[in-house]
């Protein structure tokens, strides 16, 4: 803001745009990701099964039988894959040109001002990249707040499970730990040592 208040102005009128497409494509790849690996680990448990029962598979001759379970799974994984990918393209491309067309529009702009108000070229980079770049890594930021959320969920249960007492107490004595003070004397007498 200090560099360029107008162009400052105009790259905060893009940072909602950014922030969302962003955080929105994150969160929609992940969790496509997620129920894609869900679906095609029902095929590795095929294989895996098939591998480590080669033998057993291979003395019934069940080959073809094991090739046709994991090829069917396979295919249902595949049909899922092929409907959502026009709309994961489209979730893609607008995630990551909605950014861009920012910077087209702020560095436009900036042009505009270098050019009739002397502005200086360095403070365009600065305000168009610190903002524009920061609401990018913020929109990629927020859109892992509920992960980060639920690991510090877990790790406070963690914490409570090692905190707590136990219901049953140990008697006192066994937990006491303290030497007990014994005083003798020790005398060696013709002690050699080889």
């Amino acid at each position: 803001m200090v560099y360029s208040w107008k162009l400052a102005l105009v790259c905060m009128c893009f940072v909602p745009l950014v922030l969302g497409s962003v955080i929105f494509e994150a969160k929609f790849m992940t969790n496509s990701f997620m129920a894609e690996k869900k679906a095609i680990e029902e095929a590795t448990k095929i294989a895996t099964e098939a591998l480590l029962n080669i033998r057993t598979v291979a003395s019934l001759r069940q080959e073809c039988n094991m090739v046709s379970r994991y090829s069917h799974e396979i295919k249902k994984v595949e049909k899922s894959v092929r409907r959502k990918l026009m709309f994961r393209g489209s979730v893609f491309s607008v995630g990551q040109s909605a950014p861009m067309f920012a910077y087209a529009v702020a560095l436009y702009y900036g042009g505009v001002l270098v050019a009739n108000d002397g502005v200086a070229y360095e403070n365009l980079i600065k305000v168009s990249d610190s903002l524009l770049y920061a609401a990018m890594m913020l929109g990629q930021s927020l859109a892992f707040v509920p992960s980060l959320t639920a690991a510090f969920l877990a790790a406070h249960r963690l914490f409570q499970i090692i905190d707590r007492k136990p219901v049953i107490q140990s008697p006192k004595d066994i937990n006491d730990n303290k030497r007990q003070e014994y005083e003798s004397t020790v005398t060696y007498a013709s002690v050699e040592f080889s």
